[in-house]
């Protein structure tokens, strides 16, 4: 008589959470003030170090599908991420780059680039910015798309040489040395100067400026490239508010979603991958900074935590693109391995029960 088949083993839910800035040294004790961090602290606490792919918010969600490039300018960020953003399953073919509005701010020091966060760039602007470029692109044959109102995508019809610069990583730099190279740049150098004058000359900038908001004075090309036609991952599902997130999950077959509201979701046998907004960066005094920290104690810290002791998750890892990765289990839930900082000490004495 033939036995039965062995039942297929039941894979243990892991959840992986990645959140720029939230190993940042400097977000210290007075920065925070009296914001609740007592169920974040305890998993900080609990955690043990763990590999993790490192060099930026764009090169780890990569790694994390299999993707290992050697240099982080050659990832197609701006395909996978327009993938992210088109709705359902509609393909995005073609050759693509990232063309982010920006504020250039010349000084003694060089031209700077603005914090996006500053731009703060309505839909009603970002379509009227699109109208004024319309022309200039298309007699380069190209094409702009506005998904989202600070992201902006260029599509061109043939593959282009060309090496930038992540928009993060010249955030309050001096741009001079993180403009576009490769044979293709002459041309996009030309172009860009051509946008910006369009952008100088836009009645919307004069209203933006009267109001106390800084003018879209240029466009940031980045990431450029072709997607991928398929990824192999392990994710049984990916949620995200974040495009490139969510393209790359799209890519590998995983369900791909927004934000869950609830950790429940996550319980699901697998392996589950949540990216979230970066943490604002020292900021002390700012009240986006705490309320930023607090949110991530309530809504994702505490239901994760309590999901660990319930043994509803077996494990979760925390990655911060460039500073590492901590994981916690059940077993480990309140017991301390990670060398904290003296602070995270004291708020992990505090928080413990």
């Amino acid at each position: 008589m033939s036995r039965p088949a062995p039942a297929p083993a039941v894979q243990p839910t892991e959840v992986v959470v990645v959140v720029p800035g939230l190993l940042d040294t400097e977000l210290t004790a007075g920065a925070l003030g009296d914001v609740e961090t007592r169920a974040l602290e305890r998993l900080l606490a609990s955690a043990e170090t763990s590999p993790a792919p490192l060099g930026g918010i764009a090169r780890t969600l990569f790694s994390l599908f299999g993707v290992t490039p050697g240099a982080a300018d050659a990832l197609p960020v701006a395909a996978v991420a327009r993938r992210g953003e088109a709705d359902g399953d509609n393909a995005i073919e073609g050759w693509w780059l990232r063309a982010d509005p920006v504020s250039l701010q010349p000084g003694s020091a060089g031209v700077r680039l603005v914090h996006p966060a500053l731009v703060r760039l309505t839909r009603e602007d970002a379509d009227g910015f699109a109208a004024a470029l319309a022309p200039v692109l298309a007699q380069a044959g190209l094409r702009l798309e506005m998904p989202h109102p600070q992201r902006w995508y260029i599509r061109a019809e043939h593959d282009q040489t060309l090496r930038t610069h992540a928009l993060a990583d010249v955030v309050g730099q001096d741009i001079t040395g993180a403009l576009p190279s490769g044979g293709d740049a002459g041309a996009w150098t030309a172009l860009l100067t051509e946008m910006e004058m369009v952008l100088h000359a836009c009645p919307i900038n004069e209203a933006r400026e009267r109001t106390g908001r800084p003018p879209i004075n240029s466009v940031w090309l980045w990431g450029g490239g072709r997607a991928p036609h398929r990824l192999t991952a392990r994710w049984r599902q990916v949620r995200s508010n974040e495009p490139l997130a969510r393209g790359l999950g799209a890519l590998a077959g995983s369900v791909t979603g927004a934000l869950p509201d609830d950790v429940a979701a996550l319980t699901e046998p697998g392996a589950h991958l949540v990216v979230l907004e970066p943490l604002p960066p020292a900021c002390a005094g700012e009240a986006r900074c705490a309320d930023a920290v607090a949110e991530l104690n309530a809504r994702w810290a505490a239901p994760l935590g309590d999901a660990l002791r319930r043994r509803a998750i077996a494990a979760v890892v925390l990655i911060d693109p460039e500073r590492g990765a901590l994981r916690v289990d059940a077993r480990r839930l309140g017991r301390t391995w990670w060398p904290l900082p003296a602070w995270r000490r004291r708020r992990a004495a505090r928080a413990a029960p």
